[in-house]
């Protein structure tokens, strides 16, 4: 957890209403674009803290905002992501990356995610970003409150069958599906992968002969000493096949 700064150390001149100076020319005069719609901002202290990993470069408030020390400093302008969520693209070292503003609130002044956490939007907002609207919380917390605030719908809830056709008849890893359809890529997945099994099991028993080839000499001799009489008739029965289906091909293609 970084440790806190105020807006005057950022470089940010407050008016008598405390607006910074970088949103006085922005539609709403006193007020601030930290969630997508105007927030008033006149009662609620601003604090800003270094972001983990971008210490020197960028700092976040528990409003939201994210501001850049490079080149004089300036405010970071939010771009709208998938499912309303807003991110801001950081770069270090040559390289850029896009991260989402909640969970730069939540690493700058609670702390690192817990493994298998997400983050919650308390009011269910994702544009919301402030530091009172957010929490660490499991999935299920999270989905508890989608169903609170009516926002728990999807339109594949209604899909009853796949896109081959086929209705659904089974649910796998919680997720519905067709078993005509996993069958199917079942067996197209190991009828490509076959001749490089083939492959492997014959190099595997060419190995396995190799090493125990006396062995398996001795038994076959010891086989055929015991059971002369029955091998010599399967052999008989066998040439005596092999000349009757030969015949019946001669005599077919005459």
């Amino acid at each position: 957890m970084g440790p806190r700064v105020s807006a005057a150390e950022v470089g940010l001149k407050w008016d008598n209403q405390r607006t910074p100076a970088a949103a006085q020319t922005a539609p709403g005069h006193g007020r601030f674009l930290a969630r997508g719609n105007d927030v008033d901002d006149r009662n609620t202290p601003e604090e800003w803290r270094d972001i983990p990993g971008y210490e020197g470069l960028y700092r976040v408030s528990n409003m939201g905002r994210v501001y850049s020390t490079r080149r004089g400093g300036r405010m970071l302008k939010p771009t709208l992501r998938r499912k309303g969520y807003l991110a801001v693209a950081l770069s270090r070292n040559g390289s850029a990356r896009m991260r989402l503003i909640h969970q730069l609130v939540l690493e700058a002044f609670v702390g690192p995610r817990p493994e298998g956490f997400v983050t919650r939007h308390l009011d269910g907002d994702p544009a919301n970003n402030t530091l009172d609207n957010l929490r660490w919380g499991t999935y299920a917390e999270n989905v508890r409150d989608s169903i609170e605030h009516g926002t728990h719908f999807s339109p594949a809830r209604l899909k009853t069958h796949c896109a081959q056709g086929h209705e659904f008849d089974e649910v796998r890893r919680g997720k519905r599906g067709c078993s005509i359809c996993r069958l199917a890529e079942s067996r197209d997945r190991r009828r490509a992968n076959y001749p490089r099994e083939r492959e492997k099991l014959i190099a595997r028993q060419k190995e396995f002969y190799k090493e125990h080839a006396e062995e398996i000499k001795a038994y076959q001799k010891r086989y055929y000493e015991e059971n002369r009489e029955k091998v010599r008739a399967q052999q008989r029965a066998y040439r005596l096949r092999k000349k009757a289906e030969k015949a019946a091909q001669e005599g077919g293609t005459r």
